[in-house]
């Protein structure tokens, strides 16, 4: 898939709730069962720690980029990363009420992927900057920014010969199934609090 490709562009906002209603665990109080009111720059960082564990994926990989993944083994761990980086930017989209475009100016990629990672983060840093700093909420750059990142992770995946959309289907499936996602699980001590 190509970004200037209008006619296989998935439809973003679609996948954003398709990835809200399957994570609807994590926007949940364990003890209460309410709804949480997430903190935004906390689930920017996830979105960082993402694209770093990408990088580690790229770092393992030389010379040819095809270091496996831990939970998708038949899959090169960069790009099952980024396709965490996308899962969390969508869901971070449609828990917040942020909808998405394909409408934007795509980051820069590289030809060193490590320099095309950095730009992915200085993205996330940008918005998380914007969103603290502007007093009244304001829903079109804020989504203009997010869509930027989401439109980076296909560009990187386009760039560099990944299948993003296959890690996806497949990252979603995994995620549907885990131990470790389980409340029981996440009630443990060193279990995922967030």
């Amino acid at each position: 898939m190509t970004l200037t490709t209008l006619v296989s562009r998935p439809d973003l906002n679609l996948m954003a709730q398709r990835v809200h209603q399957a994570n609807a665990k994590w926007w949940t109080d364990l003890e209460t069962g309410e709804r949480l009111n997430r903190n935004k720059n906390e689930l920017l960082m996830l979105v960082v720690s993402e694209v770093a564990e990408a990088l580690e994926g790229e770092r393992k990989s030389r010379p040819d980029h095809k270091h496996p993944d831990d939970k998708l083994p038949n899959r090169p761990m960069a790009e099952v990363e980024i396709a965490d980086v996308l899962i969390r930017c969508l869901d971070f989209s449609a828990g917040c009420g942020i909808p998405l475009t394909w409408d934007t100016f795509p980051i820069r990629m590289y030809e060193n992927r490590g320099e095309s990672l950095l730009q992915l983060v200085g993205a996330v840093v940008r918005l998380s900057d914007f969103i603290n700093k502007v007093s009244d909420y304001d829903a079109a750059n804020t989504s203009y920014l997010l869509s930027v990142i989401v439109s980076g992770c296909f560009a990187y995946c386009e760039k560099f010969g990944y299948d993003l959309m296959g890690a996806y289907e497949e990252k979603m499936v995994y995620n549907a199934n885990r131990a470790d996602h389980s409340i029981e699980a996440r009630k443990l001590a060193g279990g995922k609090a967030f």
